[in-house]
């Protein structure tokens, strides 16, 4: 059973000083003695410090939340690392999301967490929080744009990558709950944006996953032909990666199964992609489900 998420009472000059120890992304990281009793699981956790940012923003002045996010924006790495699960989860943290999903769930947990009927069954699913509490992001993307302002600045295109990435999440949630074609369309500008600081990081996985993310939330969103788009984007911009870990392979599985479904020149697409040089796991994926 997960830990329940509490606020401690954490204070501005005591939350400064937990983001001085930098982004936790081993889960073996401990706060500063006098203020473990007022951080989450004493700082010890993978994400550090995005879930205390969050209990604090509502405590925070104007300018505190400037000088949280840009302290917090100087401790993000500018080169690429292996495993940025903390790095993604700390801002993800920052909106209250303790659920990687979001409303990417499956489709009879989706129904279910919507069917207003069953809100009490349902109250501590993340997609609860989001229909329930629509405001509840405002200061999490104050808080944001402060971060990528500041990572701008610090020409931390890795940064960037992340940060824009997890934006572009949250709007996707937005426009999957709200139907907001104009969240929408600013889910997409987020990912583009992503996707060129990978670019300019050279940070391998992000130069297909905002792709993906993309087409997902697309699916999820009803919107057919944009979801072929960026299955498409997926499989072009990912299709020479050479890690086939089961987290990489399954996005590719994904969108093969959507264009094999969705997309009647999908034989003769692949066919001119497997030409490009591509890769031996990407080859593996398109084998697995008998598109050859």
């Amino acid at each position: 059973m997960a830990k329940p998420q509490q606020d401690r009472g954490l204070q501005f000059e005591d939350l400064l000083k937990l983001i001085d120890l930098g982004i936790n992304n081993r889960k073996n990281q401990t706060g500063f003695g006098n203020i473990l009793l007022s951080c989450y699981n004493g700082g010890n956790y993978r994400g550090a410090p995005g879930r205390d940012v969050y209990f604090c923003l509502p405590r925070l002045s104007t300018e505190q939340i400037k000088v949280s996010a840009y302290k917090l924006a100087d401790r993000y790495d500018k080169a690429p690392i292996g495993n940025n699960l903390g790095y993604a989860a700390c801002f993800r943290f920052v909106f209250g999301m303790w659920n990687r999903n979001g409303s990417l769930m499956s489709d009879n947990e989706w129904k279910s967490a919507v069917d207003r009927s069953s809100f009490n069954k349902y109250k501590k699913t993340t997609v609860y929080k989001m229909i329930s509490k629509p405001k509840g992001w405002i200061l999490s993307y104050k808080f944001m744009d402060h971060v990528i302002k500041r990572l701008k600045r610090n020409n931390n295109y890795y940064g960037l990558t992340v940060a824009y990435e997890m934006y572009a999440h949250r709007l996707g949630d937005e426009a999957v709950i709200t139907g907001s074609k104009k969240k929408f369309v600013l889910m997409k500008k987020y990912y583009r944006k992503a996707y060129k600081n990978a670019m300019a990081s050279n940070s391998w996985k992000h130069k297909f996953s905002p792709s993906y993310w993309a087409a997902r939330y697309s699916m999820k969103f009803g919107n057919k032909k944009t979801a072929v788009l960026y299955c498409r984007k997926t499989l072009i911009r990912g299709c020479t990666c050479t890690d086939g870990r089961d987290s990489v392979l399954s996005k590719f599985y994904e969108c093969l199964l959507y264009l094999q479904k969705e997309d009647k020149n999908v034989k003769e697409f692949l066919f001119c992609l497997k030409n490009r040089k591509s890769s031996r796991v990407f080859r593996k994926a398109c084998q697995s489900i008998h598109i050859s």
